[in-house]
């Protein structure tokens, strides 16, 4: 789904993004990712694809979401960041834009 205006909705900031949340963002076409290791790559249902450099080739590296969610300092739809993380270690937490994408996947709020 794509949004001309991202409205950040209060009630979905600061939850922490789960597996399922993340293969809900990962639904949208335009999901992005940065991991802490400087790398950026796209969120593509379960996989993310991150593009590495060898010699002087781009090759695609395809990694299960759950192997590198620990290490994603950012998601982002559109341009929008719609869940970050300070440190490593601590939680990825959303910014509650984007909220429509994982709504569903939150049940205790109302």
């Amino acid at each position: 789904m794509t949004y001309i205006v991202a409205i950040p909705n209060k009630k979905y900031a600061r939850l922490t993004v789960s597996l399922k949340v993340a293969r809900a963002f990962g639904q949208s076409n335009q999901a992005t990712v940065r991991l802490f290791n400087g790398q950026k790559g796209r969120l593509i249902n379960d996989m993310i694809v991150v593009d590495v450099l060898i010699g002087d080739e781009v090759m695609q590296k395809v990694s299960y979401c759950k192997d590198l969610l620990d290490t994603v300092k950012s998601i982002g739809i559109n341009g929008q960041v719609v869940a970050r993380r300070q440190a490593l270690g601590q939680p990825l937490l959303t910014t509650g834009v984007g909220w429509r994408e994982y709504a569903a996947y939150m049940p205790h709020i109302k």
